[in-house]
């Protein structure tokens, strides 16, 4: 007996070894920034992935060092900290990173542009140059890892070394994404979005136009010096270490498979995000904090009326702050009746306080868990943000680096918080500020409410952060959630080249016009008339800024048994949750075991349905989708006469119900139940998002976009600048129709039934909580979205289909050669298919060696088929799923596209409108299928695509490859949902992933008004003799020649700006020399120009970035950066204009 169990578990013992070894994968991670907190927010996910059973090899400022830990290697960089000499170079930094005072003042984008990109050269080099990293990466290492994770930043040149061992790159970041990130990601930047953290002075909401213009210059200034500075240096860096052979930096960061954002969803403004964005937080966060030290245990305890915590991170020192900083602290805490517990040297306090205890370092988690907390303040470091979101403690910021300043607002935003501003700081300020927060409940109030959001999720987040690594170590990388805009020049991506054309066409139409009227006019009135025109088009443009239980309402309209499949799934589900819904649709189930399910039967009108089938083949996509419009109106006005529907809604009806979840395809006039009832609006989807929701929700809209389906002829994947200026016009001109035309009527029947003071349809779909939308990511083509976009795919998808009638089984049992499924879906049927078009698929059919299974809605065929199966119904899943079927002839539906997906059949596409072709034009680029056009189908093209399929076995190869992707998902779709519309009825006020831009005018959403004020002050330029246009360079000039710098920037180091213009005369300084001072901090290359004085006294400094370079009336350079003004041997570095004309580079200057 003893025998066999020891067998037993020695067997057990062996499979779970052999799992571990054959599952476990190794990765390299690399956080290579000195920053306890910043390190703590990773660290936490790479022990995650070692508990796995993964193997990790971590390179760290602050490795564990500890020696328990098997399969857990650790590169040792501390000594980062210590600093380099290459850090004297670099402005406002000692040898150490520590901060001189003089970076208070300084604007953001300047601190990141000359400070942290020139520090983080230094330590990238470091990182390659260190000795254990060259064995790691050298050629004959023989090293493999799986992954490469690493920590994004300045650090992109770190990015290579996913090149360098073959392995998918997955990026990582403590903080919100990065501006350079989005553009090199082809995402979307917003210049003046309240979420753009990367600005000079803090975004605000309804911001005035010259405001958004500073915004706009200054975002896209960055965005350059990324481009042709930063990028350029971190390149070489890479090709100096690793090679000269290897892709461009660029090209290997676009190639991220996906990239992990320390933030909560709920705190980081809701706007649209790549698909590969992945959120996680709160990683660094113990279950159970650790015990305290006896003595502050002690001094907590004996707390009576409460203490505050106080603590500005690792980075900031009290002594080096403003001279009365530390004083007005220390006046201000000893005079109050709380305790304070001060990370603070005690050294620094002029005597000892019996309300204060201070020591170097606290066991911060630990304090903030304490019950007698009344307060933390803190300098708005983003873990510490997390911690006490946790906890409920409410926070006063004191901001002094870099981000933290964004973070303390946005705690402001949310009521959590108050701004304790340094340059306002005095004892009074301290004691009030305190009072403020602990007098005032609202604080400790929004405090608890929004750490219920915080820890509310639908999946612990470090265990979804650890599945979407796995996932991508599966699949060896995850290039279909790449966003093909990245490949697009940035004009392309927001179609400003189309705009400019537009308005070029626009504006010569206005000059015929005003010719013609001068014609006419001929007489003094044409002045005053062009003016008066001028000013009026003006004043037109900028004026006219175009878990327990709940009860949910769901309102489905569309009559399609497609459709409805999906939504049914989702209700059951919920109403296994033991939610009570009320389902108002045209397919009811009706099933009487159903509890708290009540079904309100709509009119399915069959006659709409029948007239949409027959217009389907003869319309344009356009005029399709205006018509379809036009029906769903006549449906919505049915439904507000459906007598159920009206005693619900019925003002005397006191019904209540916690969440609406409207079917969102063209019924904007039901939205107003969510109005009627006040809950929480939801919309569902069953196929993918619509540009008129995207207009409406503030998202993106991208016409010439491969996923852009809403157009009469879909675009291609390089399309030529006529061909996007098109769907530029096709697509907006639908959003114009769907606003001005289509919602007027919906708004009148709203009036109609709720009076004249019911809300605006829109006004109520924008703040929509979330929009669920069956679309599966795989076969979709990537592009930002909204975050309240939640996206799902096969949850109609039975685990166990049913079984098959009888006769119908033995026929596919018997198929011994295979059997192809026909069904072309429910809006094309025999009724509406052209004769020929069936003649030719019996024709073809009945050559076959195969059985045919096809659904045939009319009584007879055009022909003899004897070896097929007709029915007008099939249980299509059951057909999928039989082992025989070799391939499925459909028309490109959305449900059928999953399940043949999820059964991994190859498919032959036949679609009838422009959303199913892009379906099948998106699976043709995967290899799992063929398309042929309703219109363009012969005999011949069917038959040899049939045969096509069945004998290139890769079809079926590939299409095994996508249905394991499609399987292989972090989380439940199903679960996925539910929890989302669960958090909703938790959280009704909560509409934090709602994006704010969404209430600005379209043109303000891509920054156009600011591109046509540039447009029209070029336009504006009238030439005299003392303005004419620049004269540009032929050659580069000699070393020291005398070129003049002109500018309104400072005259002494930290000094303010200058009030009048300046001017002065340096030396072109040689390539060399200049190389020599600057090898540390910035790589000196053709496109530069060096000037200055080498012995000091005379230099452009702080504001003269942007201004001209030249040589009499010649446009030589732009200023663009220099160290420390009137220094010895740092001449400034110009942009130079006479290389971008010769080399022909499309880059616009700064002028």
């Amino acid at each position: 007996m003893w025998t066999k169990v020891c067998t037993f578990l020695i067997i057990t013992f062996c499979v779970i070894i052999q799992y571990n070894v054959t599952y476990a994968k190794r990765i390299l991670a690399i956080s290579s920034f000195p920053s306890y907190s910043h390190q703590m927010s990773y660290r936490g996910l790479w022990l995650e992935l070692h508990k796995q059973g993964h193997e990790i090899v971590s390179v760290t400022t602050n490795p564990i060092q500890n020696s328990s830990l098997t399969n857990y290697t650790e590169i040792d960089i501390n000594y980062f900290y210590k600093g380099f000499p290459e850090y004297k170079s670099i402005p406002y930094l000692d040898s150490t990173i520590r901060l001189t005072t003089a970076y208070l003042n300084l604007p953001f984008l300047e601190v990141e542009r000359n400070l942290v990109w020139a520090a983080g050269h230094v330590l990238n080099q470091e990182l390659f140059k260190n000795p254990e990293m060259k064995k790691l990466y050298a050629t004959d290492s023989n090293e493999h890892f799986d992954a490469v994770i690493v920590a994004q930043g300045a650090t992109i040149s770190l990015n290579a070394l996913a090149y360098r061992f073959n392995a998918p790159l997955i990026g990582i970041s403590s903080l919100d994404v990065f501006n350079h990130l989005r553009y090199t990601f082809g995402s979307l930047i917003l210049p003046s979005h309240i979420s753009n953290w990367q600005i000079n002075k803090p975004n605000e909401k309804n911001m005035s136009f010259w405001r958004r213009l500073v915004n706009f210059y200054e975002v896209w200034k960055q965005m350059y010096s990324w481009t042709n500075e930063h990028i350029v240096i971190e390149d070489a860096i890479v090709k100096k270490y690793l090679g000269e052979d290897l892709p461009h930096i660029n090209e290997i960061t676009r190639n991220m498979s996906i990239f992990l954002v320390n933030r909560h969803p709920a705190f980081v403004h809701g706007k649209p995000e790549q698909p590969n964005v992945v959120y996680y937080y709160g990683s660094h966060i113990a279950k159970i904090p650790d015990a305290l030290p006896k003595n502050v245990k002690q001094f907590l305890d004996d707390a009576k009326e409460g203490f505050i915590y106080v603590s500005l991170g690792s980075h900031v020192k009290w002594e080096e702050l403003p001279n009365n900083t530390l004083e007005a602290f220390v006046d201000g805490f000893s005079t109050l009746p709380y305790k304070i517990v001060w990370k603070l040297s005690p050294d620094l306090l002029p005597k000892k306080y019996k309300n204060i205890l201070t020591l170097q370092w606290f066991p911060q988690q630990s304090i903030l868990a304490h019950p007698n907390i009344k307060l933390f303040i803190y300098q708005g470091g983003l873990q510490s943000t997390e911690e006490a979101l946790y906890y409920g403690i409410p926070l006063i910021g004191f901001p002094i680096l870099w981000d933290q300043a964004y973070q303390v607002r946005n705690i402001v935003r949310l009521g959590i918080g108050v701004h304790l501003q340094i340059d306002t700081i005095s004892k009074e300020t301290v004691k009030a500020t305190i009072h403020e927060v602990i007098s005032n409940t609202s604080y400790k109030d929004q405090m608890q409410r929004w750490s219920k959001i915080y820890r509310d999720s639908p999946y612990d987040s470090l265990q979804n952060a650890v599945r979407w690594i796995e996932y991508v170590i599966r699949q060896n990388g995850t290039p279909f959630l790449r966003n093909n805009l990245c490949d697009d020049p940035w004009y392309q991506r927001y179609d400003w080249d189309i705009i400019g054309f537009l308005a070029i066409l626009l504006f010569i139409v206005f000059l015929i016009s005003m010719w013609v009227l001068l014609l006419i006019l001929r007489g003094k009135m044409l002045k005053i008339t062009c003016k008066m025109c001028i000013v009026l088009s003006l004043w037109f443009l900028f004026a006219n800024n175009i878990t327990n239980a709940g009860r949910i309402l769901v309102i489905t309209p569309t009559p399609l048994y497609s459709h409805q499949i999906v939504f049914q799934s989702l209700c059951l589900a919920l109403n296994r949750r033991g939610h009570e819904l009320i389902v108002a649709t045209p397919q009811p189930i009706k099933d009487s075991t159903l509890t708290n399910y009540t079904e309100i039967e709509l009119l399915s009108l069959p006659s709409l349905v029948k007239q949409y089938q027959e217009n389907v083949p003869q319309l344009s996509l356009t005029d399709l989708l205006k018509l379809g419009w036009t029906m769903t109106h006549k449906m919505s006005t049915s439904i507000f006469d459906n007598p159920k529907v009206k005693k619900l809604y019925h003002s005397d009806s006191n019904e209540k119900f916690d969440a609406i979840i409207l079917e969102l395809v063209g019924y904007p006039s039901l939205s107003i139940m969510s109005y009627r009832f006040n809950a929480p609006l939801i919309g569902i989807i069953s196929m993918g998002i619509h540009n008129y929701h995207r207009y409406v929700f503030g998202s993106p809209i991208y016409p010439s976009h491969l996923s852009n389906w809403e157009i009469n002829a879909l675009t291609e994947e390089n399309p030529s600048i006529w061909q996007r200026a098109w769907n530029f016009i096709e697509t907006w001109r639908l959003i114009h129709f769907w606003i001005n035309d289509f919602i007027t009527m919906e708004q009148e029947l709203i009036k109609k039934y709720f009076g004249n003071d019911a809300p605006h349809s829109v006004d109520i779909i924008k703040n929509m909580r979330l929009l669920l939308i069956n679309e599966n990511p795989v076969l979709a083509y990537p592009r930002p979205e909204q975050s309240n976009a939640i996206f799902f795919n096969g949850i109609h998808i039975q685990k166990t289909p049913p079984s098959l009638p009888k006769d119908l089984g033995q026929f596919l049992d018997n198929a011994m050669e295979g059997f192809i499924y026909v069904s072309l879906g429910t809006v094309t049927t025999c009724h509406t298919l052209p004769k020929e078009t069936l003649r030719n698929f019996v024709e073809v059919f009945s050559k076959l060696p195969y059985k045919i299974v096809w659904k045939f809605e009319c009584d007879e065929l055009p022909g003899k088929l004897d070896n097929a199966f007709i029915s007008k119904w099939f249980l299509q899943q059951s057909v999928l799923a039989h082992p025989n079927i070799k391939l499925f002839i459909y028309q490109g539906g959305a449900q059928s596209t999953d399940e043949a997906v999820h059964y991994a059949i190859p498919l032959l596409g036949i679609p009838s409108m422009s959303e199913q072709e892009n379906r099948i034009r998106r699976l043709v680029s995967l290899g799992v299928a063929i398309s042929i056009k309703l219109n363009e189908l012969t005999q011949k093209r069917l038959n040899n695509a049939i045969h096509q399929i069945l004998n290139d076995k890769s079809y079926k190869e590939k299409m095994m490859r996508v249905s394991s992707l499609s399987k292989d998902q972090p989380c439940n779709s199903t679960e996925n949902l539910i929890w989302w519309v669960e958090h909703v009825m938790r959280h009704k006020e909560a509409n934090y992933l709602r994006f704010s831009d969404s209430d600005k005018p379209w043109y303000q959403r891509y920054d156009m008004d600011i591109i046509a004020d540039f447009l029209s002050i070029v336009d504006e330029f009238v030439f005299n003799d003392k303005v004419q246009p620049v004269k540009l360079p032929k050659k580069e000039l000699a070393d020291g020649v005398m070129v003049n710098v002109t500018g309104w920037g400072a005259v002494e180091e930290d000094g303010k700006s200058s009030p009048m213009l300046m001017t002065i005369s340096l030396p072109i300084v040689n390539k060399t020399t200049c190389q020599d001072t600057y090898k540390y901090i910035h790589r000196i290359t053709n496109r530069m120009i060096r000037a200055g004085n080498m012995h000091g006294g005379q230099d452009e400094c702080v504001g003269d970035s942007g201004r001209p370079l030249t040589a009499g009336s010649t446009l030589l350079g732009i200023t663009s950066w220099g160290y420390n003004c009137l220094t010895l041997l740092t001449p400034s570095i110009y942009a130079s204009v006479v290389i971008q004309i010769l080399s022909g580079s499309n880059i616009i200057f700064e002028i």
